[in-house]
């Protein structure tokens, strides 16, 4: 790992909680295959740069591989954002699991709020004010767009408007996760449930799921504040159907689907994976019956954390 941080900054965050600062808000745009800073995330963001100052803001690059950026090109991020916005590169050129990025950000950043965000989505002027609008909200999620149309969130069922509602027990809640900004008090509760916020079982399919099924499991002893505010475009691939039937689109869901069924059990998961193994069978399928009964069998992804180091975590 490598870090490239802003000017003055005598805090390199090598190693675990390294980074002791605090701060009111911090965005972490995970980055894979990108040759240049300049992808749609980072410029989303540079163009609404001017909100982030009124909040205390560290903004993480967490470069997944397998290219590093130049020194010029970080240099030149660095001094294009408000002097009060903390920037910082860093290189992880092995792909990490989501899981782990998000968890590690956590535990290296001690911060109010933390909003994670992939390298394709466009976060509108209205998402990140109500990021740096100092909400006690415990999650603040974006409508997520694609195509003109929107695809998310959805509670019950339905998609969620803008407002904030009160998630209390079993609601089918999901979020996609890019977008999602979880409360430093909202990340203490899943910690003290589950041992850590995200699912380390997973490695990058089926992280945003286990986490809303967390959530609906931590919201049958307390309630969550959850605010819907803002837009996200976010290319989402999976609607073409040249893409939902690659061949390691298929893969990645059948381990998501089978993890998810053996970790998180439910009736709605069963009924999905049975449709799936039909729809394979069949030739039609977007979901791969042998990647969904190894998911199943295994219980964590092969790339995961939760796979090499078995931990007995509380569900």
């Amino acid at each position: 790992m490598s870090d490239r941080l802003a000017k003055g900054d005598d805090l390199a965050t090598h190693g675990e909680g390294a980074d002791r600062m605090e701060y009111d808000l911090c965005i972490c745009v995970v980055s894979y295959g990108k040759h240049s800073l300049d992808f749609p995330t980072m410029l989303a963001l540079h163009a609404e740069s001017a909100r982030l100052p009124t909040r205390s803001t560290k903004l993480l690059v967490w470069n997944n591989g397998p290219h590093s950026f130049s020194e010029d090109e970080v240099n030149a991020l660095i001094a294009s954002f408000p002097s009060s916005v903390h920037v910082v590169v860093q290189d992880h050129l092995d792909n990490q699991p989501l899981s782990d990025v998000y968890n590690n950000v956590i535990r290296q950043v001690q911060s109010d709020r933390y909003c994670f965000l992939d390298d394709d989505s466009r976060p509108d002027g209205n998402y990140l004010s109500a990021l740096c609008s100092g909400t006690t909200a415990d999650l603040i999620v974006p409508k997520i767009m694609s195509g003109g149309q929107q695809h998310g969130p959805r509670i019950a069922k339905g998609l969620m408007r803008e407002g904030v509602i009160a998630l209390e027990g079993a609601s089918n809640f999901f979020a996609v996760g890019s977008g999602m900004a979880l409360s430093r008090y909202l990340v203490d509760s899943l910690e003290c449930r589950f041992g850590e916020a995200f699912d380390r079982a997973f490695a990058f399919y089926g992280v945003d799921t286990s986490l809303c099924i967390r959530l609906e499991r931590l919201a049958l002893n307390q309630s969550i504040a959850v605010c819907c505010a803002g837009t996200i475009d976010h290319d989402l691939s999976r609607l073409s159907a040249g893409a939902a039937r690659s061949p390691f689109r298929r893969t990645e869901r059948g381990w998501d689907l089978g993890i998810t069924l053996r970790r998180y059990p439910q009736w709605r998961f069963v009924k999905t994976a049975l449709a799936a193994i039909v729809r394979d069978l069949a030739g039609t399928g977007t979901i791969s019956a042998r990647a969904f009964v190894s998911g199943y069998l295994a219980g964590a992804h092969p790339r995961s954390t939760a796979n090499r180091k078995r931990k007995k975590v509380k569900y």
